[in-house]
């Protein structure tokens, strides 16, 4: 073969050997992008949502729409005095939150969640979206992550409380923001009844509040979750009244069923007008109770004062 064809066959070959490397490399590099991309989302989403990502465009995915979703808020009691206690040494504070907060989201996303947003010490999760579901496993998704979340704080080596609220119904979710900045979250009325069934649970010393949406869910499940009706209020800068709903354990209820029982029985004499009947049910629950029985001190307390069994939380 004359030399110079044997260089042309030479050069052609590194070419090929050249390409061949280029395409593996850029290859490579897009697998650890996707990969990147893919770890990024976890972080947010639960599988079901990435594992989506695989057949359609996140552009597609990730779209506003509206939906039915149970939305839950989380926040640590007493974080405000922490926070003043540790004005002094603020990484120790963030660390702290740090761990607090990955408790949270790994219950939501351990139970199929979306990570919504954080505040402060405060996050929220919500489901429904953007795999719909129409047999309200949402919801009980949501609440099955409340009951953890509790579970684990109460395990730690120091203890810490937290509150919950939890409300189902519609609502736009996916990409949300302005021009600037966007963010995968929710919005709409429900979202803020579960940030003020959060916010009561100071107010009737509890731990985790649902909505009447979520209660029925729970009530036609045959799963070990329980819900007690404990009032129906109006919450602060809402129009209308709403049921709320504690909720715990099966096991729970049954341990202090008799407790429950009555008070269920005082509160529907309540709110069918026998207003005395009721607070003499309380009274008597209470003074058999007196350490048990928070929430039906404050529903004594409004009863007495305004003769009505709908508790205007603005006026507390």
């Amino acid at each position: 073969m004359p030399e110079d064809s044997e260089q042309q066959l030479n050069i052609k070959i590194d070419m090929k050997y050249a390409q061949l490397a280029a395409s593996t490399l850029g290859k490579l590099r897009t697998l650890k992008f996707l990969q990147r991309t893919e770890a990024h989302f976890r972080q947010f989403f639960p599988d079901v949502v990435v594992d989506a990502l695989q057949s359609t465009t996140p552009e597609e995915l990730l779209s506003p729409r509206e939906c039915q979703v149970s939305v839950l808020f989380c926040d640590l009691r007493g974080f405000a005095r922490t926070s003043e206690q540790s004005q002094h040494d603020l990484m120790q504070l963030l660390q702290s939150t740090s761990q607090s907060l990955s408790v949270m989201t790994r219950q939501i996303l351990d139970h199929h969640g979306v990570i919504g947003d954080f505040h402060g010490d405060a996050a929220m999760g919500f489901w429904g979206w953007p795999v719909a579901t129409d047999d309200g496993s949402e919801a009980l998704r949501a609440c099955q992550a409340a009951l953890a979340i509790t579970a684990v704080f109460a395990e730690q080596a120091e203890p810490t409380r937290a509150t919950i609220g939890i409300a189902s119904g519609l609502a736009v979710a996916g990409k949300i923001g302005s021009d600037d900045q966007v963010k995968v979250s929710v919005l709409g009325p429900v979202v803020n009844l579960a940030a003020r069934l959060e916010s009561m649970n100071r107010q009737f010393n509890t731990m985790i509040l649902v909505d009447a949406a979520t209660a029925q869910v729970v009530e036609r499940a045959k799963l070990p979750l329980a819900t007690v009706k404990l009032a129906t209020v109006r919450p602060q800068g809402m129009e209308t009244d709403t049921a709320i709903y504690m909720l715990l354990s099966r096991a729970e209820l049954q341990n202090n069923n008799e407790f429950y029982e009555r008070y269920s029985v005082a509160l529907q004499a309540i709110e069918n007008g026998e207003l005395l009947d009721g607070q003499a049910s309380l009274e008597a629950l209470l003074n058999d109770y007196p350490t048990q029985a928070s929430f039906a001190q404050l529903v004594l307390e409004h009863i007495s004062q305004h003769s009505s069994h709908v508790i205007h939380l603005q006026d507390k």
